[in-house]
């Protein structure tokens, strides 16, 4: 049987286009004009997930959301909700009424489709309990700023979603943050949005409400977009959001800044793996030295592992090979990436990781088999 959605919106253009586009995806729809008529269908039809309209007449949808919410029979139903408008106050108020999704009018009907699509897998993959089992994590660290870490981030990320796994990218960095710049993204919600709500709310409903569809199977939290959404990110945020991540992803791939906090200790705890990335130059090797000495100290799991990606941003002949740093460093260097300053920038024109935008690369060739590496049941990476 197709799974059914119930479309609730007081405007018929809008249901009937999104009928259209929901059954030619192979769902089965329903349709509510009203607040009332939408408790009653929900009663009557028992729809596999809800998109509903926010402002309607009488009862509205934050209304609806909050009635359903408080029954357990339909305490977790799918709900995306929908409205023309778009300031964070007035999804924040949706959130809180305990929507899962939140698209704002005019909408994207393709989106809608993504959407409807990951929230009924990510349900399906909440009942099954018995079956779930916590996604990856996957930690990218510069052993000082400008190294490379955020772009080598979105190309794992990437490719991993191409080889048709889950992926949730996270930025999480409290200050400015520029994945958004690489993806040519104007995210909103983000980070500043989400650590807003206490710790103990930042469950499966608000995490996919601050995520940001960016390709089939991928999504991403992007950091604060200027200095005024600077979050107070404390280590309970950050453990909240990665946990929630690995309940919902086969993989979480975690942007982190090159900071001693006890936010960055917390993810790192997290991981399975870390990834310190370093610039094959003497100083920045001897930052890696001191990194690596941390996040040591700080990766308590005895299955968890360390290792070293080489990028060459510089395009300097004279750099240090891999074996000089693995010697300096005492760690293996599991993966490098040469230079290909020409490829990045091209890309972020694009608003493309490198290793999808050119695919033939020697840069995405080294992306892959870090991916390769990171993957594998097993990772020779910590001290030699």
């Amino acid at each position: 049987m197709p799974d059914k959605i119930l479309i609730v919106d007081d405007e018929q253009t809008i249901t009937r286009l999104l009928e259209i586009q929901l059954r030619r995806e192979g769902y089965a729809t329903v349709v509510a004009n009203s607040g009332p008529d939408a408790l009653n269908k929900v009663m009557t039809e028992k729809p596999d997930l809800v998109i509903l309209d926010v402002m309607m007449p009488g009862m509205d949808g934050v209304e609806v959301c909050r009635h359903l919410r408080s029954q357990p029979a339909t305490a977790n139903l799918p709900i995306i909700m929908a409205s023309a408008k778009t300031q964070t106050g007035d999804k924040i108020a949706g959130l809180r009424a305990g929507a899962d999704e939140y698209v704002t009018k005019p909408m994207d009907m393709a989106e809608v489709v993504v959407r409807v699509e990951m929230l009924l897998q990510r349900t399906r993959r909440l009942t099954e309990v018995s079956t779930v089992q916590r996604g990856k994590v996957f930690g990218f660290v510069g052993a000082k700023g400008g190294v490379g870490a955020t772009t080598a981030a979105i190309s794992v990320a990437a490719i991993l979603s191409q080889r048709n796994k889950s992926v949730i990218l996270l930025e999480v960095r409290e200050q400015f943050g520029t994945m958004a710049l690489q993806l040519k993204k104007t995210p909103s919600p983000t980070l500043a949005d989400l650590t807003a709500l206490e710790p103990a709310r930042i469950n499966g409903q608000a995490l996919g409400w601050a995520l940001e569809i960016i390709g089939p199977g991928m999504r991403a939290l992007f950091g604060p977009q200027d200095w005024e959404q600077r979050p107070p990110l404390s280590a309970e945020h950050v453990e909240a959001i990665i946990t929630q991540a690995t309940l919902e992803a086969d993989y979480v791939v975690v942007d982190l800044p090159s900071l001693s906090c006890a936010a960055n200790q917390a993810a790192v705890q997290l991981c399975d793996r870390v990834v310190l990335v370093v610039e094959p130059e003497t100083i920045c090797v001897a930052s890696a030295k001191v990194a690596l000495g941390m996040l040591s100290t700080w990766m308590t799991s005895a299955s968890a592992s360390a290792g070293v990606l080489s990028i060459n941003r510089s395009g300097m002949t004279s750099t240090m090979s891999m074996r000089d740093i693995q010697t300096r460093l005492g760690f293996i260097v599991i993966g490098s990436m040469p230079f290909a300053s020409e490829a990045c920038i091209a890309a972020q024109a694009q608003g493309m990781p490198v290793a999808l935008f050119r695919p033939d690369s020697l840069a995405a060739k080294g992306l892959r088999e870090l991916t390769d590496r990171l993957t594998a049941e097993t990772l020779v990476g910590m001290a030699l």
